[in-house]
């Protein structure tokens, strides 16, 4: 990873922000988006040929962090041996600019927002985007929460673990709609911070975990929003979290390797897919349900 403008070693001045920039191969796009938003970017932008015919076969995705050490210390982990410039920006306006930038999102019968935003009829939750983890506004954390909506209608009260929870969305989210109880699983610190604040935000502390531990016994509700070689990675653990008449939701799949995804899951035990849905706005990501007889 290049780094610009002394990024390793000092203290960031308030009116400077993170740029990540990625570059990879055009057909690389989408996954490198991903990994940015894995390591804290609110978003991204992918530039390829179409947008500068200069870059050929390649492309550049840029996405942007808050400003803090923070945030920094978790992209440089997170994002260790691609090919990244992180700089330092100026941006007297960014903070507000940053802000008007989260708008309410709509995930199945959820709307997902800020504090700062009006709040609306209906179910709700709000994740603080300070803390540069996801904020539901990404394709596949909308569709993890669809999935997930529709294994709780299918059983209800269940207990839900979250693996990958990040800033905590999709567990809070489980509760909201109707899950008993909730687990955040992460290994990164910072995003078990995150989720317990998340959860007191929304008034369901006492009933989101969030931890650093694999936690025992099985669930009858497991979903993970992970990019597909980590979900491979993680593939035994995950199967084997979910109890007899299950449901297993995973996101964070690009639809040219989902078929790849379920074959490995189906290998790990006896499921079946149940549902698989693509983004209406990014038709590059799908999830799917596998349902443990």
């Amino acid at each position: 990873m290049e780094e610009t403008s002394s990024l390793a070693g000092r203290d960031d001045p308030p009116e400077r922000y993170l740029r990540l920039t990625v570059r990879t191969l055009a057909a690389g796009g989408p996954e490198a988006g991903a990994a940015l938003m894995a390591a804290g970017a609110a978003g991204f932008e992918i530039q390829d040929r179409d947008t500068d015919p200069r870059l050929g076969e390649a492309a550049l995705v840029t996405g942007w962090l808050e400003p803090t050490p923070q945030a920094r210390e978790r992209a440089l982990a997170r994002l260790a041996g691609l090919d990244v410039e992180a700089r330092w920006e100026e941006d007297p306006g960014w903070a507000d600019a940053w802000r008007a930038h989260f708008r309410p999102v709509r995930a199945g019968s959820l709307t997902i927002r800020a504090p700062w935003n009006p709040s609306s009829e209906g179910l709700e939750v709000i994740i603080e985007p300070a803390m540069a983890f996801g904020t539901g506004g990404h394709a596949t954390t909308r569709l993890a929460a669809e999935g997930l909506e529709a294994a709780l209608n299918a059983r209800p009260g269940a207990e839900v673990l979250d693996m990958g929870t990040g800033s905590g969305v999709l567990a809070i989210a489980a509760v909201r709609l109707g899950a008993s109880r909730a687990v955040g699983v992460d290994v990164d610190p910072e995003a078990v911070k995150a989720t317990a604040v998340n959860a007191a935000l929304n008034g369901v502390e006492g009933r989101v975990a969030a931890t650093s531990d694999w936690p025992a016994g099985v669930f009858p509700v497991v979903v993970a929003n992970i990019v597909s070689p980590v979900l491979l990675e993680l593939r035994q653990r995950l199967a084997g979290a979910v109890s007899s008449g299950g449901a297993l939701v995973l996101s964070g799949i690009l639809a040219s390797e989902a078929d790849d995804v379920v074959g490995a899951f189906c290998e790990q035990g006896p499921f079946v897919e149940i549902d698989r849905r693509t983004s209406l706005a990014d038709a590059d990501w799908v999830s799917v349900t596998l349902s443990h007889p």
